[in-house]
């Protein structure tokens, strides 16, 4: 996803907004990632319970950064503003079924 997103940043003017097709074909691609690492902690959390230790055991799960699709006529993370600065983070945690806080 990343090597895509980088050619498309390198070969276009920053200032003439993405071909419509582009940015869904560059939103499909990171929404596709996304599901995958979801289903990839899904499966974690089962494999602990099936192992046994799905209850005493916190799983967190964070990101280094944001990432713009296209807001701002920007793609990645190369940016102070906020989506580019908000930093992803799960957390799972046995008997825990809703937190405070929650943004």
């Amino acid at each position: 996803m990343w090597s895509v997103l980088q050619d498309v940043q390198e070969k276009r003017d920053r200032l003439t907004p993405m071909d419509d097709a582009e940015a869904r074909r560059l939103r499909r691609g990171y929404y596709a990632a996304v599901s995958y690492m979801d289903s990839l902690v899904g499966r974690l959390l089962d494999e602990l319970e099936a192992l046994g230790i799905g209850d005493n055991t916190i799983v967190s799960v964070h990101g280094d950064h944001g990432w713009h699709l296209g807001e701002h006529n920007m793609w990645c993370k190369m940016s102070n503003f906020e989506l580019g600065v908000r930093v992803p983070w799960m957390v799972h945690v046995p008997g825990v079924e809703r937190c405070s806080g929650v943004h």
